[in-house]
C-alpha cells in the first residue's frame, strides 16, 4: 500500500540528487512530512528520468526519528511550530542516505545548533539569523533560520541589475572575521552557501563545518574554494576562501582551474 504522501512534484522532495558508492552510480531523493517523519529512497541512476512520482512514493521508506535526529542537547533555544511561518528549516542531510552515517549526520546537525547559540549570544548582521530548533520527542528535527531568495552564485548569474561587488566582498569578510574574532572558523566558505535577499544584503550561512580553531572536522571544504584537502579547523581556511571569492566576483578567478589541479594533486598521492 502507498503512503499518502503530500507529493504533488518533484519540488516537493526534501532532496534529489546523484551520489557513486561501491555499487556504482544511484539517484537519491528524500521527504520529510509536516509532522518531520523522514523518508528516504534509491534508484539506479539509469531508472531516474522515467520515474513517475507514484515510483518514487513507492520507493521512499521511513526512517526511525532516533536514527536520524539526535537528542537536544540542556538549553538549546526551541521554537514552536506556530513561529515557522516563512522561515527555512535546516533538516539532517539525507542526500545518499547511509544507515551507517547516521550518527556523523546527527552530530552535524548538533554542531551547527551549538554554533548558532554561540551566535545568538555574538550576532554579526552579516551571518545568517537563527531562531531556534524544532523539537519533538525529545529530538531536534531542524535548525529555524531565516530564508533567503538566493545565493550569490545565482544572483551573479542574474544581470537584470547591476550588484555591488565591493559592498558584498566587504559584509562577507566582515562576517568571517567576526568568526575568527570568536577563535572559530567557517572551513566551507563558497559562494553557494553565501546568501543574498531582495535588497542585496548579504550573509553568510551553513555552518556546518564551523568549529574552533585546531578541532578535528567530520566534513570540511568544498573543491574550487580550498587550496587543499584539510581534516582541522583553520583560520587560515576562511582567507583562502575569501581571495578566490573576492576573485570570483572580479572575474580573475575560475574555481575550475583549482579544481583541475587539485584533483590531479589527488590522483598523484
Amino acid at each position: 500500500m502507498d503512503l499518502p504522501f503530500n507529493i504533488n512534484s518533484f519540488q516537493d522532495l526534501n532532496s534529489r540528487c546523484t551520489t557513486r558508492d561501491i555499487n556504482g552510480q544511484k539517484a537519491t531523493f528524500s521527504f520529510i512530512d509536516q509532522d518531520d517523519n523522514a523518508y528516504y529512497g534509491e534508484i539506479p541512476d539509469s531508472e531516474f528520468a522515467a520515474l513517475s512520482l507514484e515510483d518514487v512514493k513507492r520507493h521512499l521508506k521511513h526512517i526511525p526519528d532516533e536514527v536520524i535526529y539526535p537528542k537536544a542537547p540542556p538549553g538549546i533555544t526551541v521554537i514552536s511550530k506556530s513561529e515557522l511561518a516563512g522561515k527555512y528549516i535546516k533538516r539532517p542531510k539525507l542526500s545518499g542516505f547511509n544507515g551507517d552515517l547516521a550518527p556523523m549526520l546527527q552530530q552535524l546537525l548538533l554542531d551547527e545548533a551549538e554554533m548558532f547559540e554561540i551566535l545568538v549570544r555574538n550576532p554579526h548582521r552579516n551571518i545568517i539569523r537563527y531562531h531556534g530548533c524544532v523539537v519533538k520527542n525529545g529530538r531536534t528535527m531542524g535548525l529555524v533560520l531565516d530564508r533567503y531568495p538566493a545565493n550569490l552564485e545565482a544572483r551573479m548569474a542574474d544581470q537584470s541589475r547591476p550588484f555591488r561587488k565591493d559592498l558584498c566582498i566587504g559584509r562577507v569578510k566582515s562576517a568571517t572575521y567576526h568568526l575568527h574574532d570568536l577563535q572559530v572558523a567557517h572551513n566551507d566558505l563558497n559562494p553557494s552557501n553565501i546568501l543574498v535577499d531582495h535588497e542585496d544584503e548579504v550573509v553568510i550561512a551553513d555552518l556546518g563545518s564551523c568549529r574552533p580553531f585546531g578541532e578535528a572536522l567530520i566534513t570540511a571544504g568544498t573543491i574550487g574554494w580550498i587550496d587543499e584537502d584539510f581534516t582541522t579547523s583553520e583560520q587560515h581556511h576562511g582567507q583562502a576562501a575569501l581571495e578566490k571569492i573576492e576573485g570570483w566576483l572580479n572575474g580573475t578567478y575560475d574555481p575550475w582551474d583549482s579544481i583541475i589541479s587539485l584533483l590531479a594533486s589527488r590522483n598523484a598521492n
